[in-house]
């Protein structure tokens, strides 16, 4: 049985680069929008713990228990993506750990040969197990691009 580690390097990166991008922000800048259409840092974060939530399905993991009404909360629609405050958001990085852990160490439980099965039903931008765990880690990355224009919108240094 043989493991991926660059599985593994690359989802931790991608969550320390989420880190390096939300961790200093004050609650006011993480509602920041550069355009009135753009996503604030706050429903990004809460939208990647629902996709990290989502993966967790299709690698059947156990995701942990989410706040009543997160999901439509964070959801992927006009209401969510525009509302000018999403509560207390101060334990959104801490959530968005511990699923991030339960995916890590479900992916590291895979042997090559079960990375490589195409996935029964696939999806348009993946199609294996190994594929979904690299795009989990490319997600985060394309929305960490958009938290480093917010960041520079407001301000703020470049942390890469």
């Amino acid at each position: 049985m043989s493991h991926d580690p660059h599985l593994q390097f690359a989802l931790e990166t991608s969550r320390r680069m989420l880190h390096m991008f939300v961790d200093d922000l004050t609650p006011e800048q993480r509602l920041y929008r550069i355009c009135p259409d753009a996503n604030c840092v706050d429903w990004l974060v809460g939208h990647l713990i629902l996709t990290e939530q989502r993966f967790h399905a299709l690698f059947e993991a156990k995701s942990p228990a989410l706040p009543e009404g997160f999901d439509t909360l964070f959801a992927r629609d006009d209401v969510a993506t525009r509302r000018s405050e999403y509560g207390d958001t101060s334990g959104l990085m801490k959530l968005f750990d511990e699923n991030r852990n339960i995916t890590i160490e479900r992916v590291s439980e895979f042997t090559q040969e079960e990375l490589i099965v195409p996935l029964s039903k696939p999806h348009p931008r993946f199609s294996t197990l190994g594929e979904a765990a690299i795009f989990c880690s490319i997600h985060i990355t394309m929305h960490a691009g958009q938290m480093s224009m917010i960041r520079r919108m407001l301000g703020k240094p470049p942390v890469i």
